[in-house]
C-alpha cells in the first residue's frame, strides 16, 4: 500500500467508524415513530408520516396507524399508538351506540396524550365512574398534538355524526388562541434518506429549526432562555416577566385577547350542543408554572370562568388540585403532565363529571 492509498483509507475508515457510532448511538436516544407493519425489518424506518397528515384545516390523525413511538422525548418510554377507523386514539368505536354514553374528549396535545399509555390519559377512568342509569360509558379521544381552539372547533363538527356524542368535554391549554406551532410542517415530506437514516433526519431538523426560530419563531421561544434566570417560583414580579416574555405561547392565556379569540369559536360549539340537546364542559389545563409558583397566579383562569359563565358553561379548573400536590414532579416540561399528574388530574375530572351526570 502506497502513502497516497494510506492518507485516504485512514481518514475513510474514521469517517465510516464516526457515522456508524453516531447512527447507534441516535437510533437508541433519539425519538422515532416506527410503524408497527415494519416488524421484524433489520432497517427501521422511522417517520412521523405513518401517524400525522397535513390538511387544509391542520394536522389530523391517520385513520387506522398502528406505530410505536420509541423512547418518546418526554417521559423517554416506547409508546404504542393506534388510531381507530375515524382518525382518532384508541380503539375502533361502534357504529351502533345502543345503550353506551359517550364522552367527547377534545384538546390538544395533552388531550390526545401521545407521550403516555392510553390508561395513564387523565380521561381513560371515566369509563369506570358510575352512570345513574348504569350505562356503560365510553371515551372518546379527539385529542391532537400542536392544534387550537380553531382546529379544535373543525374537529368537532367533522367528528359529531360518526361519535355520536352524550357529553362533549373542550381541554384548553393557555396558548389554545395561539395558531399552532407550525415547525413540525415545515420538516414533513421527508426522502428516504430522513426516513431510514437517522443522522440524516438529526441534522437537517436541527438546521431548519435554527433556521425557523431565527426567521419566525425567536419571539414565541423568548420565555426559554428565561426560566432558569428569573425567580419566578419566589417572586411575583419575575413571574409576570416570564408571563410576558411567554405572550406568544402559554403567556398569551393572561391577554384578554385570547378570550375574544375562543368565544365565537366556543359559541358555534354550544350552540349546535343546545341544538341536539347535549351537555358541554370545559376544564382549563394549567402551565407548570402556576403549579409550582409560591404564589398563586389565577389570571387565564378567571378569564376563562368568566367567559364559561357567561355561555353557562360548567367548568373545571385543574390549577387548584395540582397546586396541593406542589412538592411532587407532576410534569415532563411546561405543558405535560406525566403520569402521576394525570392520575391527580383523573381524580378531579372523575368528580366532575359524576356531578354533570347527575343532573
Amino acid at each position: 500500500m502506497n502513502k497516497r492509498h494510506f492518507f485516504w483509507i485512514v481518514p475513510s475508515l474514521i469517517f465510516l467508524l464516526s457515522f456508524f457510532c453516531a447512527e447507534v448511538y441516535l437510533r437508541a436516544q433519539e425519538t422515532q415513530i416506527i410503524s408497527e407493519k415494519q416488524s421484524g425489518r433489520f432497517l427501521l424506518e422511522s417517520n412521523p408520516e405513518f401517524l400525522i397528515q397535513h390538511t387544509p384545516k391542520g394536522k389530523r390523525l391517520i385513520p387506522n396507524a398502528e406505530v410505536v413511538i420509541k423512547n418518546h422525548n418526554l417521559g423517554h418510554r416506547d409508546i404504542p399508538i393506534r388510531i381507530n377507523e375515524l382518525g382518532l386514539r384508541g380503539p375502533k368505536i361502534p357504529k351502533e351506540k345502543k345503550d353506551e354514553y359517550r364522552i367527547l374528549m377534545l384538546g390538544d396535545s395533552i388531550t390526545w396524550g401521545d407521550y403516555l399509555f392510553e390508561n395513564e390519559l387523565f380521561h381513560a377512568s371515566l369509563s369506570a365512574i358510575q352512570h345513574p342509569q348504569k350505562k356503560p360509558i365510553r371515551v372518546v379521544n379527539a385529542g391532537v398534538g400542536d392544534i387550537g381552539m380553531q382546529e379544535i372547533t373543525d374537529i368537532y363538527f367533522e367528528q359529531y355524526d360518526a361519535t355520536q356524542p352524550d357529553l362533549v368535554i373542550i381541554n384548553l391549554y393557555l396558548n389554545d388562541a395561539r395558531p399552532p406551532w407550525g415547525f413540525p410542517q415545515e420538516i414533513s415530506q421527508r426522502g428516504w434518506l430522513r426516513r431510514n437514516i437517522r443522522l440524516a433526519e438529526f441534522l437537517y431538523k436541527r438546521i431548519r429549526l435554527y433556521q425557523w426560530v431565527k426567521e419566525e419563531g425567536a419571539q414565541r421561544f423568548a420565555w426559554t432562555s428565561l426560566q432558569s434566570k428569573l425567580n419566578w417560583k419566589h417572586d411575583a414580579d419575575d413571574f409576570q416577566k416570564l408571563v410576558h416574555a411567554a405572550q406568544y405561547d402559554w403567556g398569551a392565556g393572561w391577554n384578554q385577547n385570547s378570550i375574544d379569540t375562543i368565544r365565537p369559536l366556543l359559541q358555534k360549539i354550544h350552540a349546535h350542543t343546545n341544538q341536539n340537546n347535549i351537555p358541554i364542559a370545559i376544564t382549563i389545563l394549567p402551565v407548570a408554572y402556576q403549579v409550582y409558583a409560591e404564589h398563586t397566579h389565577r389570571e387565564p383562569q378567571i378569564l376563562m370562568q368568566k367567559l364559561a359563565q357567561e355561555e353557562s358553561i360548567p367548568v373545571l379548573d385543574f390549577l387548584p388540585f395540582m397546586r396541593q400536590h406542589q412538592e411532587k414532579k407532576l410534569y415532563y416540561d411546561q405543558c405535560h403532565p406525566n403520569p402521576k399528574g394525570n392520575e391527580l388530574m383523573a381524580q378531579a375530572l372523575n368528580s366532575f363529571v359524576e356531578d354533570i351526570l347527575k343532573k
